[in-house]
């Protein structure tokens, strides 16, 4: 019942490691494509939480959890995605042509487009729950994203 969670997470960093502005945030624009995912994963993309308080690098960050908040019996969940996006205070500003807001806002935005009313999340279409401000660790700020959808056996 609970391997949906790693099958989730692997849709996501799929979707979010296969995304060219995303790669253009963190790596520039005129990333390598070939090398993209290992230089995005475990550098600046986790399937994790990745914050604490010894974090000194200037750089910006998205991670992400997978939740079963509700299950009503053996066939039938609810399941929870939580993305957050943050970045040091020293990266907040965005340095690519028609940016609105900080890094952290702008990677929401990225990451809305490419989830909101997704299929390929359990049953019908996922649904963005929540868009709130975070502070995940010192020198940090960002967004937490939550989005739902039921799961069927």
């Amino acid at each position: 019942m609970l391997k949906d969670i790693g099958v989730y997470k692997n849709r996501l960093l799929s979707l979010l490691l296969d995304s060219n502005d995303i790669a253009k945030l963190f790596l520039g624009k005129e990333y390598n494509k070939e090398t993209a995912d290992e230089e995005l994963m475990y550098n600046y993309v986790f399937p994790y939480l990745h914050a604490d308080e010894t974090q000194t690098e200037v750089k910006s960050y998205i991670c992400m959890e997978v939740d079963v908040p509700k299950t009503l019996n053996a066939s039938y969940k609810d399941m929870q995605i939580i993305i957050w996006c943050y970045s040091h205070k020293d990266d907040m500003k965005c340095s690519t042509e028609n940016c609105v807001g900080t890094k952290p806002d702008i990677l929401t935005d990225i990451i809305d487009k490419l989830l909101s009313g997704s299929r390929d999340f359990g049953m019908g279409r996922l649904m963005l729950e929540s868009a709130a401000h975070i502070a995940p660790a010192k020198e940090h700020y960002g967004r937490q994203l939550i989005y739902t959808c039921p799961e069927f056996r």
